[in-house]
């Protein structure tokens, strides 16, 4: 494993670990409510590429307003259930100290 891949192994981790809590939430949740497109970005990376966190095993995308902002490639549902999920696993990545917020869209 290269130096730059090691170094997001950590962010790795807790993307996969808060993404586990946020299928854990979304499983006692109902799948009703709106189908908003709500998604986790991880921000304050700017001059990461997206390659370098996809070689890391982070399935993101770029924001594409945002420099630095990558969005977690990932949804637990349609309604109620995606919501709970997303918001769980951004709880569990900022008490994690990773920057991060919830992108929320109407579709």
């Amino acid at each position: 494993m290269g130096a730059g891949l090691s170094k997001y192994s950590e962010l790795t981790k807790l993307i996969d670990e808060a993404l586990s809590i946020g299928q854990q939430a979304a499983d006692k949740t109902d799948d009703g409510g709106t189908a908003n497109l709500d998604k986790l970005v991880i921000s304050g990376l700017k001059g990461v590429r997206e390659s370098t966190l996809k070689n890391a095993g982070i399935n993101c995308y770029k924001h594409w307003s945002y420099a630095g902002d990558f969005v977690i490639s990932r949804s637990y549902g349609q309604g109620n259930k995606n919501t709970a999920g997303i918001e769980a696993a951004k709880d569990y990545l900022k008490s994690k100290g990773v920057d991060c917020y919830v992108h929320s869209q109407m579709d």
